[in-house]
């Protein structure tokens, strides 16, 4: 119960600190015990998220990676702590999942997008393991393009655009790309399976708790 809960506030705090980091950065208030705070849980959910998911070798080496580009972006620009704060953990989550789906992407591996065909559906066939090794590259884009999207606007725009990207947009584009694959799957599949949500909630808890198979 108590770890339930403690994910459940996690998961709240995920949601909401961005939104604030968002607010605080478009205001001018960078500085003062609210963005402190802000910035403090924004920080402590990205060290966790890296905790859970690396192996202990390679956190250090990560971590102190990421704290050489807080740094420099600190020293650099007028709201660089909540810079930090927003930037290192979209570009740690993104450059590992491009990491994990493009490696899945290697000879001899399974893309991860039909793995999770295989979970939910039993074992894909010709077409289905075909039409999801796409969709993994084509996540791999959108991945990439993050990253990317992320450099150019902090590099070139207004603080306030790269904000709205990086704390804003973040989720509702992850969400659009779910939706335009599940429209635009009957184009590609004749007979296309679709999930339900509470199949794919599953599927993400066995994800969670065991990992890939």
């Amino acid at each position: 119960m108590a770890r339930q809960a403690i994910g459940m506030l996690l998961a709240i705090l995920a949601i909401l600190s961005p939104l604030l980091i968002h607010l605080l950065l478009i205001r001018g208030h960078a500085s003062g015990s609210v963005a402190n705070a802000v910035m403090l849980t924004q920080l402590v959910l990205a060290a966790s998220f890296v905790s859970a998911r690396l192996a202990p070798g390679h956190r250090g080496p990560l971590l102190a990676a990421f704290a050489v580009g807080g740094f420099g972006l600190v020293a650099t620009h007028p709201a660089g702590g909540l810079v930090v704060a927003s930037a290192a953990p979209h570009a740690l989550a993104y450059a590992m999942l491009l990491s994990l789906f493009g490696a899945s992407l290697r000879a001899g591996n399974e893309p991860i997008v039909t793995t999770f065909a295989r979970i939910i559906h039993g074992p894909p066939g010709p077409a289905i393991a075909a039409y999801t090794r796409k969709v993994t590259w084509v996540w791999c884009g959108f991945f990439g393009m993050q990253l990317l999207g992320s450099a150019l606007l902090l590099a070139f725009a207004q603080l306030a655009w790269w904000s709205l990207f990086v704390n804003v947009l973040n989720a509702p584009l992850v969400a659009l790309m779910f939706v335009v694959e599940r429209l635009g799957r009957p184009l590609w599949l004749t007979d296309a399976p679709h999930e339900r949500w509470s199949e794919m909630i599953g599927m993400f808890r066995t994800l969670g708790r065991d990992g890939l198979p």
